[in-house]
C-alpha cells in the first residue's frame, strides 16, 4: 500500500515538473522570438525594456544590432504632441503676418481664375474623385502584400490601412473636399480681395484639423497599436523602406556606405 501511494504522489509531482518545464520553454522561445522562419534569429521587442520605451514615447526602437528603426505604425507620444505644437505656431504665423501680402495676384480677374480652377479640377476631379480611386487601389494592393511578407506589426498594419485607406482617407476627401470648392467657388463668385478671411480661415483650420483633431487621433491609434506591437520580434534589415519600418540610424562598427571615389 505504502508503495503504491508513493509511486502515484511521484507521478503527480512529475506530471507537474513536466508542466512546468513546458511552460517555462514556451515562455523562453516567446521572449526569444524562436518558432518562426522569420523571427527565429530576431529578439522580441516585449523583452527589452530599452525598446519598449523608446516605442512609447518616440514611435522609434534601437534593435540589438544598434540599428535604429522608425516604425511609422506607432505615432509616439513625443512626436505627436510636437506636431501639435507646430500646428498653433503656424496659426500664429498666418496671423501675424495680415497686411504683407495681398491675396489678390496681378488683377482680381487672375486671383478669380484660379480659384475657380481649384474649386473644380483639383478639388472635386483630382482630390475628392481620382483620390478615393487612388486610395482604393493601393489600400488593396498594400494589404496584399502585407498578408504576404508580414513583416514587425503586420496585424496592425492591416487593422489600420484598411481603416485608414478605406474608410477615413476617402471620408476625410469629401467632408474636406466638397465644402473646400463650395467656399472656393463662393469666394471666386464674390471675388475682391479676402485676405484677411483667408488668413482666418487657414489659422483656425490648422489649429482645428492638425493642432487637435489629427493628434488626438493619433494619441488615440497610439495605444492599441503598441499594445500589439510589443509581442513582435525587432525589423529585420530586409523590411527596411517597406511598411513604415525605416533604418534611420546605424551603429558605429556599420556607417551609411558612401559612393566610391574615381580619380579623373
Amino acid at each position: 500500500m505504502t508503495n503504491t501511494i508513493s509511486t502515484t504522489t511521484r507521478r503527480h509531482c512529475g506530471g507537474t515538473v513536466a508542466l512546468a518545464a513546458i511552460a517555462s520553454l514556451t515562455l523562453t522561445l516567446t521572449l526569444t522570438g524562436c518558432g518562426d522562419n522569420r523571427t527565429a534569429s530576431r529578439p522580441m521587442v516585449l523583452g527589452n525594456p530599452t525598446q519598449l520605451a523608446d516605442l512609447y514615447m518616440d514611435g522609434e526602437l534601437t534593435d540589438t544590432k544598434g540599428y535604429r528603426w522608425d516604425v511609422a505604425i506607432i505615432p509616439g507620444i513625443s512626436p505627436t504632441l510636437e506636431g501639435a505644437g507646430d500646428s498653433y505656431a503656424r496659426a500664429g504665423g498666418y496671423i501675424r503676418r495680415f497686411g504683407t501680402d495681398g491675396f489678390v495676384k496681378d488683377g482680381k480677374s487672375n486671383a478669380v481664375g484660379d480659384m475657380y480652377r481649384f474649386a473644380g479640377p483639383t478639388c472635386l476631379g483630382d482630390y475628392v474623385a481620382g483620390g478615393i480611386g487612388r486610395d482604393y487601389r493601393h489600400t488593396s494592393s498594400d494589404i496584399a502584400d502585407l498578408i504576404n511578407d508580414k513583416p514587425f506589426g503586420w496585424y496592425a498594419q492591416v487593422a489600420w490601412r484598411s481603416t485608414w485607406g478605406y474608410v477615413l482617407k476617402p471620408v476625410g476627401r469629401i467632408i474636406t473636399g466638397v465644402p473646400a470648392s463650395a467656399v472656393t467657388a463662393t469666394c471666386a463668385t464674390a471675388a475682391g480681395s479676402i485676405e484677411g478671411t483667408g488668413r482666418i480661415v487657414m489659422a483656425t483650420g490648422d489649429v482645428a484639423v492638425m493642432g487637435t483633431i489629427y493628434p488626438t487621433g493619433r494619441l488615440l491609434w497610439h495605444q492599441p497599436a503598441y499594445l500589439v506591437s510589443i509581442f513582435n520580434a525587432e525589423p529585420a534589415l530586409a523590411h527596411d523602406g517597406k511598411w513604415g519600418l525605416h533604418i534611420i540610424g546605424h551603429p558605429a562598427t556599420d556607417p551609411v556606405p558612401t559612393a566610391p571615389v574615381t580619380a579623373n
